[in-house]
């Protein structure tokens, strides 16, 4: 019993020891700092950050217009990333596109007004900070030594540290061998002592400088000595005067190491939500607010640019690109970032505060994203932006595609004369009595149907401004008709006549509809869209460069390529697949014009096609660029009873064929590159807000 009171005891005396010890190396403030630390709610429990100093807001700041935040239809659209953001216990969620505030986020007890303690944050603002001290003249490069400014601070003998290399955290500098006891590491020491720039200019050189990547907050902090050294200033009076009072709405908050000492440079900067998004539009805006140049253009480009031991970092700011699951913060350090999927956008440049503070820039999609709350060690980088970036893209096709003037429709029938037929039947639908350039469609129908059965998609077209030109083929007409025809003609034949058939309606469109009393525009034909459904798909795919398999079934001299250079597009619905003894995989490996391809999980027909996958040989094999698959849940061979066989007793997938030709007319606007072209690349297309949608892909 009195070995256990003695032992207990000794543990006691331990404790008391090392706290005294703790104490006497670091005094009370250090003491004090470490005891009453409020864990994971420092970001949000503000008050525990004593002192502060205050950086004065500007009377005019850039104002934010917002669409309510109360906007079911904000919500709804974005509800995958609020989902997150609220799984994460965040307090504020912000997203600021084009202009708008169009989602301004709060979970109660939090509003607007409540500030953030941003943690590494700062960083990025210190390093824009540091691109102004330069424009200035008051530092006079990135190449400068860092004591040219702060002196010698510590021997370093593997090389002179730039200011380059303390923005690009590859200064060298490191503890050669960490204390066993946490308390006493470079981190608590710089997190907590009250002479943070002793501290930080105790830490040794470790490796040569430039030689490796290693994110430690010593070298922000240093960049505070050098700004303060260049300036004459206090860091605290020269980012209020040069930044703060320029953008800022309301007053922001450093957090000092003491009354009237230094200020923490890389982390603690304390804000309230919509400044950290003025921050973020400083980098969008590539250094202007309001009109006015703040930071210097090319500073916000250097700063953005991949560093050279780190593709992912720049000056003190985070890249998107290239892409790792698991981003590191040192080369041998335990620390890494989730992110689970790669970005959605090629140019996201991020503010990285510990543990979810974030303020994420897209300039491709005049995109800022705030994310601040609860510290999270789980925090997956990837996806509030993607679940934006997608919703956002979505959306803009749904309006891209209603946007553009709905035009009235007129419809010729008619015949020509070829050289390869002596009449060839044609059916032109136009815009009626507008004026203006109308880019073409040619469109091929499908095994013996005619050009008739499809103006449930056709009509669409003709309402955003094309021209759609629909030849009658040999084979239409029926069952009986069409086989009549293979008969008398041969399937070489019928499967060129239809290509023939495209071709001369394209040659021949402007003569047709020079006549026409309520067409009053010019239809272009130096290019034009190829389209078909089943077997008209194939046509179109043969324009677009696909080899036609000749079986020698035909007395005529037919050519395997019947390509069309002025065909800029291929939209093929239901292309068929692998046909015994008529259709292998190689026809389509010719192929190198852009194509959109368009099945559904439905889309069978015996004996042909048992597998809707077999429609999607023609995308396989196609040569990869600009080749592209579209598949839709539950959608049939014909949409239901809506193009084609409008006598099939089935439902018709009104909502699918919409989404369909929506999505269709953005690839072709996008190709046609006309007057109503679509801004956003087809490449950059996400359709998750389209329900039909289970398969979409880029080859």
């Amino acid at each position: 019993m009195i070995k256990k009171i003695l032992k207990s005891l000794g543990l006691v005396l331990l404790t008391a020891l090392t706290i005294l010890a703790i104490f006497i190396a670091f005094n009370f403030t250090y003491l004090k700092r470490i005891v009453t630390s409020n864990g994971i709610e420092q970001v949000r429990v503000v008050d525990w950050y004593e002192p502060t100093v205050e950086m004065r807001a500007t009377p005019e700041p850039e104002k934010i217009n917002k669409i309510p935040n109360n906007n079911d239809a904000m919500n709804e659209q974005y509800s995958d990333a609020i989902e997150y953001a609220e799984q994460i216990n965040s307090s504020a969620f912000l997203i600021w596109q084009g202009g708008e505030l169009i989602l301004d986020k709060y979970w109660a007890p939090y509003s607007a007004d409540n500030y953030t303690q941003t943690h590494s944050i700062h960083k990025s603002l210190l390093s824009m900070l540091v691109g102004i001290a330069i424009d200035e003249g008051k530092i006079t490069s990135v190449d400068d030594y860092a004591s040219k400014y702060i002196g010698e601070w510590v021997d370093q003998p593997l090389g002179q540290i730039t200011v380059k290399n303390l923005l690009t955290m590859t200064s060298g500098l490191g503890e050669k061998k960490p204390p066993n006891f946490f308390l006493f590491s470079q981190f608590m020491r710089l997190l907590n002592d009250p002479d943070i720039s002793a501290v930080a200019q105790s830490l040794p050189q470790k490796i040569a400088p430039g030689t490796e990547f290693e994110y430690i907050n010593t070298n922000p902090q240093l960049l505070v000595d050098v700004i303060e050294s260049a300036t004459g200033q206090s860091y605290e009076t020269y980012l209020q005067d040069k930044i703060w009072s320029k953008m800022a709405a309301k007053s922001g908050y450093l957090w000092m190491d003491r009354e009237d000492g230094t200020p923490h440079g890389y982390c603690c900067l304390i804000s309230q939500p919509e400044d950290l998004l003025r921050i973020g539009l400083l980098v969008l805006n590539k250094g202007k607010i309001n009109g006015e140049q703040v930071v210097p253009e090319s500073w916000i480009e250097d700063a953005t640019r991949p560093s050279a031991d780190n593709p992912n970092y720049g000056y003190l700011m985070w890249r998107g690109t290239p892409y790792v699951k698991q981003r590191k913060y040192s080369a041998t350090g335990p620390f890494t970032a989730l992110h689970s999927e790669p970005y959605l956008a090629d140019d996201v440049i991020f503010f990285d505060g510990f543990g979810g503070q974030r303020v994420y820039i897209v300039p491709s999609r005049e995109l800022i994203i705030v994310r601040v709350g609860e510290t999270r060690m789980d925090f997956d980088d990837s996806i509030i932006p993607n679940r934006v970036i997608s919703s956002l893209d979505a959306k803009k096709v749904k309006e891209e595609a209603s946007q553009h003037h709905k035009f009235t429709l007129g419809m010729i029938d008619t015949t020509i004369k070829a050289d390869h037929t002596d009449t060839l039947d044609i059916q032109v639908t136009y815009p009626a009595n507008s004026q203006g350039e109308f880019p073409l469609i040619v469109f091929s129908h499908g095994n013996f149907l005619t050009a008739n059965a499809y103006h449930q998609l056709i009509d669409t077209w003709v309402k955003k401004g094309y021209v759609v030109a629909a030849p009658t083929h040999l084979d239409a007409g029926g069952f009986e008709a069409g086989s009549q025809a293979r008969k008398e003609h041969g399937s070489d034949w019928l499967t060129a006549s239809r290509v023939l058939d495209m071709q001369v309606t394209a040659n021949q469109i402007s003569t047709i509809l020079e006549d026409t009393e309520n067409f009053k525009g010019q239809v272009l034909t130096n290019k034009y869209i190829a389209a078909g459904h089943s077997y008209g798909a194939l046509a179109a795919q043969i324009l677009g460069g696909a080899s036609l398999q000749v079986q020698g079934d035909s007395s005529r001299n037919i050519p395997n390529s019947l390509k069309d250079d002025r065909v800029v597009g291929v939209v093929a619905f239901s292309p068929p697949g692998v046909m015994e003894n008529r259709l292998t995989a190689k026809a389509w490996t010719t192929m190198d014009t852009p194509q959109l391809v368009i099945t559904g999980t439905k889309d069978v027909l015996p004996p042909f096609w048992p597998n809707y996958e077999m429609h999607k040989v023609s995308y396989e094999n196609a040569l990869a660029g600009e080749n592209y698959l579209l598949v839709l849940n539950e959608v049939d061979h014909y949409f239901g009873n809506l193009i084609g066989r409008l006598d099939h007793v089935v439902n018709p997938q009104k909502q699918a064929l919409q989404n369909a030709s929506d999505i269709s007319l953005h690839f072709m606007q996008t190709y046609m590159n006309n007057n109503n072209t679509i801004v956003t690349p087809f490449s950059d297309l996400q359709l998750d807000d389209f329900s039909e949608v289970v398969q979409f892909e880029h080859r």
